[in-house]
């Protein structure tokens, strides 16, 4: 079974608003309480629930992409700067290819709305790319 921060606080002898603090490099604890509570973080092997956090702070650190074909070169090129900006700021990436189908362009966002991501990028399957299209 996981340890929890319930569990955390209690070896350290803290509150559970003392070990939130903690993690979340708050002033408002004292070097030796933050000390405790990072040696009983270290001997429990505590590792954050991701849905508490996203629960208290409204953020999940994960945008999603929907692209038409992951596996063209454009797009596969498109996917990799997107990914490593994302990388850079510290969010995460939900990949999706529609393979150009609008139903599956339409069943993904309403996945990545399930799973209250922070945001979504996607290229619409009805979009023609051609270099020799000429401009009307």
């Amino acid at each position: 079974m996981a340890t929890t921060i319930r569990d955390v606080a209690q070896y350290a002898g803290v509150s559970i608003a003392t070990v939130s603090r903690v993690f979340n490099k708050s002033e408002r604890v004292q070097p030796q309480t933050a000390q405790l509570v990072k040696e009983a973080i270290k001997a429990l092997n505590f590792r954050p629930s991701r849905a508490a956090r996203t629960m208290v702070s409204k953020k999940n650190y994960s945008i999603g992409l929907i692209v038409p074909n992951v596996s063209d070169e454009y797009w596969g090129e498109v996917s990799e700067a997107i990914q490593d900006e994302l990388w850079e700021r510290g969010y995460n990436m939900v990949l999706y290819s529609t393979q150009s189908s609008l139903e599956r362009e339409r069943a993904y966002l309403n996945k990545l709305n399930e799973q209250t991501v922070d945001g979504v990028i996607y290229s619409n399957a009805d979009v023609v790319w051609s270099e020799t299209s000429e401009a009307s």
